[in-house]
């Protein structure tokens, strides 16, 4: 294929990404989780957002009711915070429910580009990425966003504070940024496979520097938890170093595999 013929088909995937992102966006929009009733049994599914709110507020509504300490006020700075809210929690859903077609595209646009052994290793990788993606989102959501945000309001309260308010676009920014990052922090062990898995790095280069690796983990912990008694850092800085070292483990083995297949290939 010639570089423009790249550049079209580029175009016609991007044009299927947007079209479901947008599709998906509409729909967290415009329907909402409620419930229909047939013989007599009530079956939950999205209906239209009449006389109900849409699931972008239902998925706010849950977010605020799982990690807003009941003390803390709920505002709203401006006008227009409520419905700036929605529109982010239903790009956000629509860019995680669109995510397959997303890889998909993906991985279609550049597999030509693959030998056969790297399009396999990318099959092979999406069911751990997307485990160790939302595993991350999860953690996230119920234990370490949960602890950070009751922890910070109640250091305020002995400093003579008789009124909390939370923004709600604050408060939604800050959750999506914070899920965001530690998903994407959990699919370390898969770059770190990946990269060895291909040979681009050796799975000693990993157990070499893992002294830098591992201040760099911390240091980035005590940067994204603004906890001054320093538990969250150490939650963080734990997690993060048992992936680094879940990736060693995991690179080492996909070195001998890589030596494995490369062995009766060469006596071939």
């Amino acid at each position: 294929m010639s570089f423009w013929e790249h550049i079209e088909e580029l175009r016609d995937r991007l044009k299927v990404v947007i079209f479901t992102v947008l599709l998906l966006f509409v729909v967290f929009m415009t329907l909402g989780v409620g419930t229909v009733t047939l013989a007599g049994v009530q079956i939950p599914m999205l209906v239209p957002a009449i006389g109900t709110d849409p699931a972008s507020s239902q998925v706010f509504l849950a977010l605020v009711a799982l990690l807003k300490p009941s003390w803390v006020q709920l505002a709203a700075a401006h006008p227009w915070d409520g419905v700036l809210v929605q529109v982010e929690t239903a790009l956000f859903l629509a860019a995680a429910v669109g995510s397959p077609v997303i890889v998909y595209e993906a991985m279609a646009f550049i597999g030509p580009a693959l030998r056969p052994s790297e399009k396999r290793l990318l099959a092979k990788m999406v069911a751990p990425i997307s485990a160790l993606f939302f595993s991350g989102v999860l953690l996230d959501l119920f234990i370490l966003l949960p602890f950070t945000i009751n922890f910070l309001y109640q250091a305020q309260r002995g400093m003579g504070i008789t009124l909390y308010i939370l923004f709600v676009g604050d408060f939604i920014s800050f959750v999506l940024i914070h899920v965001l990052a530690f998903g994407v922090a959990f699919e370390l062990p898969m770059v770190m496979y990946g990269l060895t898995s291909v040979g681009i790095t050796r799975a000693a280069t990993w157990t070499k520097h893992w002294r830098i690796v591992v201040a760099a983990i911390w240091f980035i912990a005590g940067m994204i938890t603004p906890d001054p008694s320093g538990v969250t850092m150490i939650l963080v800085g734990l997690i993060l170093t048992g992936l680094y070292l879940l990736g060693v483990l995991t690179s080492k083995w996909a070195e001998r595999r890589r030596a494995a297949t490369r062995g009766p290939e060469s006596a071939a």
